[in-house]
Protein backbone atom coordinates (compact mmCIF):
# COMPACT_ATOMS: atom_id res chain seq x y z
CA UNK A 1 0.00 0.00 0.00
CA UNK A 2 2.95 2.46 0.81
CA UNK A 3 4.70 1.34 -2.31
CA UNK A 4 1.73 2.00 -4.58
CA UNK A 5 0.93 5.66 -3.19
CA UNK A 6 4.61 6.54 -3.33
CA UNK A 7 4.96 5.40 -7.19
CA UNK A 8 1.54 7.19 -7.64
CA UNK A 9 3.45 10.89 -5.51
CA UNK A 10 6.64 10.30 -7.71
CA UNK A 11 4.53 10.16 -11.67
CA UNK A 12 2.69 13.06 -10.07
CA UNK A 13 5.97 15.00 -9.40
CA UNK A 14 7.81 13.85 -12.72
CA UNK A 15 4.44 14.54 -14.71
CA UNK A 16 4.69 18.37 -12.96
CA UNK A 17 8.02 18.69 -13.47
CA UNK A 18 7.98 18.10 -17.10
CA UNK A 19 4.46 20.39 -17.84
CA UNK A 20 6.68 23.35 -16.11
CA UNK A 21 10.32 22.76 -17.93
CA UNK A 22 8.29 22.34 -21.15
CA UNK A 23 6.54 25.48 -20.77
CA UNK A 24 9.52 27.40 -19.53
CA UNK A 25 11.77 26.75 -22.47
CA UNK A 26 10.11 28.88 -25.24
CA UNK A 27 10.62 32.04 -23.07
CA UNK A 28 14.21 30.44 -22.33
CA UNK A 29 14.80 30.24 -25.64
CA UNK A 30 13.36 33.69 -26.99
CA UNK A 31 15.67 34.93 -23.77
CA UNK A 32 18.89 33.40 -25.62
CA UNK A 33 17.99 34.43 -29.14
CA UNK A 34 17.24 38.11 -28.03
CA UNK A 35 21.24 38.12 -26.19
CA UNK A 36 22.72 36.69 -28.67
CA UNK A 37 21.82 39.35 -31.33
CA UNK A 38 23.93 42.09 -29.73
CA UNK A 39 27.87 42.59 -30.74
CA UNK A 40 28.62 42.16 -27.20
CA UNK A 41 27.11 38.97 -27.16
CA UNK A 42 28.74 37.66 -30.30
CA UNK A 43 31.80 38.36 -28.91
CA UNK A 44 30.80 36.37 -26.08
CA UNK A 45 29.55 33.09 -28.06
CA UNK A 46 33.12 33.17 -29.99
CA UNK A 47 35.05 33.60 -26.87
CA UNK A 48 33.59 30.41 -25.86
CA UNK A 49 32.81 28.67 -29.46
CA UNK A 50 35.97 29.79 -31.85
CA UNK A 51 38.24 27.05 -32.49
CA UNK A 52 40.69 29.34 -32.63
CA UNK A 53 40.23 30.69 -29.45
CA UNK A 54 39.59 26.88 -27.93
CA UNK A 55 43.03 25.82 -28.82
CA UNK A 56 45.09 28.70 -27.83
CA UNK A 57 43.37 28.53 -24.10
CA UNK A 58 44.29 24.99 -24.34
CA UNK A 59 47.81 25.36 -25.27
CA UNK A 60 48.05 27.69 -22.03
CA UNK A 61 46.35 25.95 -19.57
CA UNK A 62 49.05 22.87 -21.32
CA UNK A 63 51.97 25.05 -20.65
CA UNK A 64 51.18 26.11 -17.15
CA UNK A 65 51.19 22.59 -16.16
CA UNK A 66 54.56 21.76 -17.41
CA UNK A 67 55.76 24.22 -14.89
CA UNK A 68 55.60 21.78 -12.12
CA UNK A 69 56.69 18.84 -14.55
CA UNK A 70 59.89 21.04 -15.55
CA UNK A 71 60.12 21.25 -11.73
CA UNK A 72 60.35 17.94 -10.57
CA UNK A 73 62.97 15.44 -10.21
CA UNK A 74 63.09 12.38 -12.69
CA UNK A 75 61.50 9.32 -11.19
CA UNK A 76 63.58 6.61 -9.45
CA UNK A 77 64.61 3.28 -11.22
CA UNK A 78 63.75 0.30 -9.35
CA UNK A 79 66.73 -2.76 -10.00
CA UNK A 80 66.50 -6.05 -8.79
CA UNK A 81 70.08 -8.15 -10.02
CA UNK A 82 70.58 -11.78 -9.44
CA UNK A 83 73.62 -13.21 -9.53
CA UNK A 84 75.10 -17.31 -9.15
CA UNK A 85 71.74 -19.03 -10.84
CA UNK A 86 72.73 -22.68 -11.61
CA UNK A 87 73.12 -23.06 -15.31
CA UNK A 88 69.41 -24.26 -16.58
CA UNK A 89 67.22 -22.56 -13.59
CA UNK A 90 64.78 -20.19 -14.12
CA UNK A 91 65.92 -16.88 -12.64
CA UNK A 92 63.99 -16.10 -9.57
CA UNK A 93 65.25 -14.89 -5.82
CA UNK A 94 65.25 -18.82 -4.76
CA UNK A 95 67.66 -20.06 -7.56
CA UNK A 96 70.14 -16.96 -7.09
CA UNK A 97 73.45 -17.04 -4.76
CA UNK A 98 73.11 -13.06 -4.60
CA UNK A 99 70.19 -11.53 -4.58
CA UNK A 100 70.11 -7.00 -4.85
CA UNK A 101 67.07 -4.98 -4.28
CA UNK A 102 68.22 -1.64 -5.34
CA UNK A 103 66.78 2.08 -5.61
CA UNK A 104 68.33 4.68 -7.81
CA UNK A 105 67.52 8.92 -7.90
CA UNK A 106 69.06 11.14 -10.21
CA UNK A 107 69.68 14.16 -8.44
CA UNK A 108 70.68 17.59 -10.38
CA UNK A 109 72.71 19.69 -8.82
CA UNK A 110 70.55 22.59 -6.28
CA UNK A 111 69.33 25.26 -8.32
CA UNK A 112 68.90 23.54 -11.61
CA UNK A 113 65.77 22.60 -11.52
CA UNK A 114 64.29 25.97 -10.28
CA UNK A 115 65.65 27.47 -13.20
CA UNK A 116 64.16 25.06 -15.53
CA UNK A 117 60.91 25.72 -13.66
CA UNK A 118 61.48 29.76 -14.11
CA UNK A 119 61.90 29.15 -18.37
CA UNK A 120 58.62 26.70 -18.36
CA UNK A 121 56.85 29.76 -16.05
CA UNK A 122 57.81 32.29 -18.89
CA UNK A 123 56.73 29.74 -21.99
CA UNK A 124 53.14 29.41 -20.04
CA UNK A 125 53.39 33.51 -20.01
CA UNK A 126 53.90 33.64 -23.56
CA UNK A 127 50.86 31.38 -24.09
CA UNK A 128 49.26 33.18 -21.96
CA UNK A 129 49.46 36.19 -24.30
CA UNK A 130 49.11 34.14 -27.67
CA UNK A 131 45.83 33.61 -25.80
CA UNK A 132 44.87 37.26 -25.61
CA UNK A 133 46.29 38.36 -28.46
CA UNK A 134 43.96 35.33 -30.54
CA UNK A 135 41.08 36.25 -28.44
CA UNK A 136 41.41 40.38 -29.77
CA UNK A 137 41.58 39.34 -33.23
CA UNK A 138 39.12 36.97 -33.31
CA UNK A 139 37.18 40.09 -31.61
CA UNK A 140 38.39 42.51 -34.26
CA UNK A 141 37.19 40.10 -37.20
CA UNK A 142 33.80 39.62 -35.47
CA UNK A 143 33.36 42.76 -34.95
CA UNK A 144 34.59 44.21 -38.73
CA UNK A 145 32.30 41.24 -40.45
CA UNK A 146 29.17 42.28 -38.37
CA UNK A 147 29.82 45.38 -39.23
CA UNK A 148 29.93 44.50 -42.42
CA UNK A 149 26.56 42.34 -42.60
CA UNK A 150 25.16 46.02 -40.71
CA UNK A 151 26.19 48.15 -43.51
CA UNK A 152 24.88 45.69 -46.22
CA UNK A 153 21.56 46.27 -44.83
CA UNK A 154 21.36 49.47 -44.55
CA UNK A 155 22.67 50.05 -47.85
CA UNK A 156 20.23 48.35 -49.40
CA UNK A 157 17.22 49.97 -47.07
CA UNK A 158 19.19 53.33 -49.07
CA UNK A 159 18.97 51.75 -52.47
CA UNK A 160 15.56 50.90 -51.84
CA UNK A 161 14.27 54.13 -50.77
CA UNK A 162 16.28 55.92 -53.29
CA UNK A 163 14.93 53.33 -55.95
CA UNK A 164 11.16 54.93 -54.91
CA UNK A 165 12.50 57.98 -55.97
CA UNK A 166 13.68 57.02 -59.34
CA UNK A 167 10.54 55.41 -60.11
CA UNK A 168 8.61 58.47 -59.28
CA UNK A 169 10.94 60.34 -60.81
CA UNK A 170 10.78 58.15 -64.12
CA UNK A 171 6.74 58.41 -64.19
CA UNK A 172 7.59 62.72 -64.18
CA UNK A 173 9.73 61.96 -66.78
CA UNK A 174 6.96 59.93 -68.98
CA UNK A 175 4.71 62.33 -68.43
CA UNK A 176 6.93 65.23 -69.84
CA UNK A 177 7.77 63.42 -72.39
CA UNK A 178 3.79 62.09 -73.42
CA UNK A 179 3.30 65.92 -72.90
CA UNK A 180 5.86 66.81 -75.32
CA UNK A 181 8.05 69.27 -72.37
CA UNK A 182 10.52 66.87 -71.61
CA UNK A 183 12.58 64.39 -74.25
CA UNK A 184 12.96 60.43 -74.79
CA UNK A 185 16.34 61.13 -72.72
CA UNK A 186 15.05 61.83 -69.40
CA UNK A 187 13.15 58.70 -69.65
CA UNK A 188 15.72 56.41 -70.86
CA UNK A 189 17.77 57.82 -68.40
CA UNK A 190 15.38 57.64 -65.02
CA UNK A 191 15.33 54.00 -66.77
CA UNK A 192 18.64 53.22 -66.62
CA UNK A 193 19.59 54.83 -63.27
CA UNK A 194 16.26 52.60 -61.83
CA UNK A 195 18.00 49.25 -63.21
CA UNK A 196 21.42 50.16 -62.20
CA UNK A 197 19.92 50.78 -58.51
CA UNK A 198 17.87 47.66 -58.52
CA UNK A 199 21.40 45.93 -59.51
CA UNK A 200 23.20 47.53 -56.51
CA UNK A 201 20.28 45.97 -54.39
CA UNK A 202 21.19 42.52 -55.91
CA UNK A 203 24.85 42.69 -55.61
CA UNK A 204 24.02 43.30 -52.08
CA UNK A 205 21.60 40.77 -51.25
CA UNK A 206 24.36 38.25 -52.38
CA UNK A 207 27.67 39.27 -50.74
CA UNK A 208 25.54 38.95 -47.15
CA UNK A 209 25.33 34.94 -47.36
CA UNK A 210 29.09 34.66 -47.45
CA UNK A 211 29.42 37.21 -44.62
CA UNK A 212 26.85 35.02 -42.64
CA UNK A 213 28.94 31.91 -43.75
CA UNK A 214 32.36 34.35 -42.33
CA UNK A 215 30.41 35.25 -38.95
CA UNK A 216 29.75 31.11 -38.45
CA UNK A 217 33.33 30.66 -38.46
CA UNK A 218 34.39 33.15 -36.27
CA UNK A 219 31.38 32.04 -33.60
CA UNK A 220 32.44 28.36 -34.10
CA UNK A 221 28.77 27.32 -34.27
CA UNK A 222 25.86 28.27 -36.87
CA UNK A 223 24.01 31.49 -35.93
CA UNK A 224 20.22 32.64 -36.61
CA UNK A 225 21.14 36.91 -36.56
CA UNK A 226 17.83 38.86 -36.38
CA UNK A 227 19.63 41.80 -38.36
CA UNK A 228 16.91 44.54 -36.99
CA UNK A 229 19.00 43.46 -33.71
CA UNK A 230 22.00 44.97 -35.24
CA UNK A 231 23.56 47.98 -33.77
CA UNK A 232 24.79 50.79 -35.57
CA UNK A 233 29.14 50.70 -35.22
CA UNK A 234 30.31 53.32 -32.32
CA UNK A 235 33.17 55.23 -30.58
CA UNK A 236 32.00 56.97 -27.66
CA UNK A 237 34.89 57.60 -26.12
CA UNK A 238 37.55 60.58 -26.31
CA UNK A 239 40.56 59.82 -28.47
CA UNK A 240 43.10 62.29 -26.08
CA UNK A 241 43.77 60.40 -23.08
CA UNK A 242 44.43 57.02 -25.18
CA UNK A 243 46.91 58.99 -26.59
CA UNK A 244 48.79 59.81 -23.44
CA UNK A 245 48.46 56.68 -22.60
CA UNK A 246 50.34 55.50 -25.51
CA UNK A 247 53.50 54.35 -23.77
CA UNK A 248 51.37 52.40 -21.01
CA UNK A 249 49.21 50.86 -23.55
CA UNK A 250 51.90 49.75 -25.99
CA UNK A 251 54.11 48.02 -23.05
CA UNK A 252 50.83 45.85 -22.24
CA UNK A 253 49.95 44.77 -25.63
CA UNK A 254 49.97 41.27 -25.67
CA UNK A 255 52.73 41.36 -28.79
CA UNK A 256 55.34 42.73 -26.93
CA UNK A 257 54.65 40.95 -23.72
CA UNK A 258 54.76 37.79 -25.72
CA UNK A 259 58.30 38.66 -26.60
CA UNK A 260 59.24 40.18 -23.17
CA UNK A 261 58.49 36.73 -21.63
CA UNK A 262 60.27 35.18 -24.57
CA UNK A 263 63.37 37.28 -23.63
CA UNK A 264 62.82 36.05 -20.02
CA UNK A 265 62.40 32.37 -20.97
CA UNK A 266 65.78 32.95 -22.86
CA UNK A 267 67.58 34.38 -20.13
CA UNK A 268 66.69 31.16 -18.24
CA UNK A 269 67.55 28.84 -20.66
CA UNK A 270 70.86 31.10 -21.09
CA UNK A 271 71.51 30.50 -16.99
CA UNK A 272 70.45 26.39 -17.40
CA UNK A 273 73.13 25.78 -19.78
CA UNK A 274 75.63 27.50 -17.61
CA UNK A 275 74.65 25.43 -14.81
CA UNK A 276 75.35 22.24 -16.72
CA UNK A 277 79.11 22.91 -16.15
CA UNK A 278 78.07 21.74 -12.80
CA UNK A 279 78.11 17.81 -11.88
CA UNK A 280 74.36 16.07 -11.16
CA UNK A 281 74.29 13.41 -8.23
CA UNK A 282 73.40 9.62 -8.76
CA UNK A 283 72.27 7.99 -5.35
CA UNK A 284 71.23 3.87 -4.82
CA UNK A 285 70.23 2.62 -2.10
CA UNK A 286 68.97 -1.05 -1.25
CA UNK A 287 69.90 -4.55 0.01
CA UNK A 288 71.71 -7.71 -0.54
CA UNK A 289 70.74 -11.32 0.07
CA UNK A 290 73.52 -13.95 -0.06
CA UNK A 291 74.89 -17.71 2.10
CA UNK A 292 75.99 -14.96 4.51
CA UNK A 293 72.85 -13.16 5.41
CA UNK A 294 71.53 -9.61 4.49
CA UNK A 295 73.05 -6.74 4.63
CA UNK A 296 72.71 -3.12 2.92
CA UNK A 297 73.95 -1.63 -0.24
CA UNK A 298 74.96 2.17 -0.88
CA UNK A 299 76.00 4.25 -4.06
CA UNK A 300 76.97 7.63 -4.91
CA UNK A 301 77.13 8.57 -8.60
CA UNK A 302 78.85 11.65 -10.09
CA UNK A 303 78.16 13.45 -13.65
CA UNK A 304 81.05 14.98 -14.33
CA UNK A 305 80.85 17.28 -17.47
CA UNK A 306 84.05 16.82 -19.33
CA UNK A 307 83.44 17.47 -22.64
CA UNK A 308 83.13 21.56 -21.86
CA UNK A 309 83.12 22.40 -25.25
CA UNK A 310 79.12 21.17 -25.56
CA UNK A 311 77.96 23.05 -22.83
CA UNK A 312 80.18 26.15 -23.97
CA UNK A 313 78.77 26.02 -27.94
CA UNK A 314 74.71 25.68 -25.98
CA UNK A 315 75.79 28.70 -24.46
CA UNK A 316 76.60 30.07 -27.32
CA UNK A 317 74.03 29.30 -29.23
CA UNK A 318 70.68 30.06 -26.99
CA UNK A 319 72.68 33.38 -26.17
CA UNK A 320 72.37 34.14 -29.93
CA UNK A 321 68.22 33.10 -29.37
CA UNK A 322 68.07 35.13 -26.65
CA UNK A 323 69.78 38.24 -28.49
CA UNK A 324 67.32 37.61 -31.60
CA UNK A 325 64.23 37.30 -28.71
CA UNK A 326 65.04 40.55 -27.21
CA UNK A 327 65.75 42.10 -30.84
CA UNK A 328 62.07 40.88 -31.93
CA UNK A 329 61.12 42.58 -28.29
CA UNK A 330 61.90 45.86 -29.57
CA UNK A 331 60.85 45.23 -33.23
CA UNK A 332 57.57 43.83 -31.50
CA UNK A 333 57.07 47.63 -29.74
CA UNK A 334 57.66 49.50 -32.75
CA UNK A 335 55.29 47.72 -34.79
CA UNK A 336 52.29 47.97 -31.78
CA UNK A 337 52.98 51.52 -31.44
CA UNK A 338 52.52 51.86 -35.53
CA UNK A 339 49.37 50.07 -35.44
CA UNK A 340 48.00 51.61 -32.61
CA UNK A 341 48.67 55.59 -34.27
CA UNK A 342 47.23 54.43 -37.06
CA UNK A 343 44.28 52.82 -35.47
CA UNK A 344 43.96 55.90 -33.12
CA UNK A 345 44.24 58.05 -36.68
CA UNK A 346 41.74 55.72 -38.69
CA UNK A 347 39.09 56.20 -35.04
CA UNK A 348 39.87 60.11 -35.69
CA UNK A 349 39.05 60.54 -39.10
CA UNK A 350 36.58 58.40 -39.17
CA UNK A 351 34.71 60.18 -35.92
CA UNK A 352 35.43 63.56 -38.08
CA UNK A 353 33.79 62.32 -41.42
CA UNK A 354 30.43 60.91 -39.41
CA UNK A 355 30.51 64.31 -38.10
CA UNK A 356 30.90 66.47 -40.89
CA UNK A 357 28.45 63.77 -42.83
CA UNK A 358 25.68 63.80 -40.15
CA UNK A 359 26.02 67.70 -39.45
CA UNK A 360 26.71 69.83 -42.12
CA UNK A 361 26.68 67.69 -45.68
CA UNK A 362 23.77 65.76 -45.67
CA UNK A 363 21.31 68.29 -44.65
CA UNK A 364 22.45 70.28 -47.44
CA UNK A 365 22.08 67.51 -49.85
CA UNK A 366 18.79 66.25 -48.67
CA UNK A 367 17.49 70.09 -49.30
CA UNK A 368 19.71 70.59 -52.20
CA UNK A 369 17.69 67.45 -53.83
CA UNK A 370 14.52 68.51 -52.56
CA UNK A 371 14.41 72.08 -54.39
CA UNK A 372 15.90 70.60 -57.53
CA UNK A 373 12.73 67.73 -57.85
CA UNK A 374 10.39 70.43 -56.95
CA UNK A 375 12.03 72.81 -59.88
CA UNK A 376 12.21 69.73 -62.28
CA UNK A 377 8.66 69.53 -62.27
CA UNK A 378 7.60 73.08 -62.43
CA UNK A 379 10.35 72.82 -65.88
CA UNK A 380 12.75 75.37 -64.26
CA UNK A 381 15.05 72.96 -63.92
CA UNK A 382 17.09 70.51 -66.33
CA UNK A 383 16.69 66.32 -65.78
CA UNK A 384 20.75 65.77 -65.71
CA UNK A 385 20.91 68.68 -62.13
CA UNK A 386 18.37 66.19 -60.93
CA UNK A 387 20.88 63.36 -61.44
CA UNK A 388 23.29 64.76 -59.90
CA UNK A 389 21.59 66.01 -56.83
CA UNK A 390 19.76 62.68 -56.02
CA UNK A 391 23.66 61.11 -56.79
CA UNK A 392 25.42 63.23 -54.23
CA UNK A 393 22.54 62.40 -51.70
CA UNK A 394 23.45 58.85 -52.41
CA UNK A 395 26.67 58.91 -52.28
CA UNK A 396 27.01 60.97 -48.88
CA UNK A 397 24.44 58.45 -47.59
CA UNK A 398 26.80 55.48 -48.54
CA UNK A 399 29.73 57.61 -47.52
CA UNK A 400 28.19 57.85 -43.79
CA UNK A 401 27.71 53.96 -43.65
CA UNK A 402 31.28 53.58 -44.67
CA UNK A 403 32.36 55.97 -41.84
CA UNK A 404 30.12 54.87 -39.15
CA UNK A 405 31.89 51.08 -40.22
CA UNK A 406 35.03 52.31 -40.08
CA UNK A 407 34.75 53.84 -36.70
CA UNK A 408 33.30 50.50 -34.89
CA UNK A 409 36.06 49.09 -36.86
CA UNK A 410 38.70 50.90 -35.00
CA UNK A 411 37.53 50.27 -32.00
CA UNK A 412 38.09 47.02 -32.87
CA UNK A 413 41.47 47.46 -33.98
CA UNK A 414 42.55 49.34 -31.28
CA UNK A 415 41.45 46.79 -28.69
CA UNK A 416 43.02 44.28 -30.91
CA UNK A 417 46.52 45.94 -31.03
CA UNK A 418 46.04 46.54 -27.18
CA UNK A 419 44.67 43.02 -26.02
CA UNK A 420 42.14 45.19 -23.77
CA UNK A 421 39.46 46.79 -24.03
CA UNK A 422 38.87 50.74 -24.16
CA UNK A 423 37.25 50.79 -20.48
CA UNK A 424 40.48 48.95 -19.48
CA UNK A 425 42.63 51.44 -21.17
CA UNK A 426 41.22 53.86 -19.26
CA UNK A 427 39.53 55.70 -22.08
CA UNK A 428 36.43 57.94 -20.76
CA UNK A 429 32.95 58.26 -23.04
CA UNK A 430 31.67 61.50 -23.87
Amino acid sequence: MVGSQMRRFILIAVIALATIGLGNFPALAATEQLQKNTLHDLLQLAEIHNPEVQAARENWESQKARVTVARTWMDPMVEVQLEGIPTGQLPTPGNAATDMYMVTQQIPFPGKMSVMGRAQEATALQAGETYRETLFRVRRELTKTTNRIWHHHEAIRIHKRHLVMWEGFSRVAEARYSSGIGSQFEVLRAQIETEKIRTQIDNLEEEIPSLHAQLTALLGKPHEMDHSALETPSFDYGLEKLTDREHLIIEKSPMVQRMKYMVQQMEWEVLSKRLDFLPDFTVSAGTMVDVLGTSGLARLGLRIPLYFWKQTAEIGSTSSARDQAQGAYENAKNNVRAMFLESVAMAKNAKRNVTTLEDRILPRARAALSVTEKSYRAGMMEFLELLQMEWDLRMEELDLLEARMKLGNAKAMIEAVAGMSIDEMGGEKK
